[in-house]
């Protein structure tokens, strides 16, 4: 299985990968249930919720 990370282009540290995360646009938007969904919709199937 694929995660989000496996999507972005690997860097050398922790500090690069995070700098390149916060280029995308990150969607948050409550549920029916009372939770929350996430999503990055510039990477395709990259969602989580809780």
């Amino acid at each position: 299985m694929r995660t989000c990370l496996d999507k972005i282009q690997k860097k050398s540290t922790l500090a690069d990968i995070m700098k390149s995360l916060k280029d995308y646009k990150i969607i948050l938007r409550p549920d029916d249930n009372g939770t929350f969904v996430a999503y990055i919709p510039a990477i395709k199937g990259c969602h989580a919720w809780g």
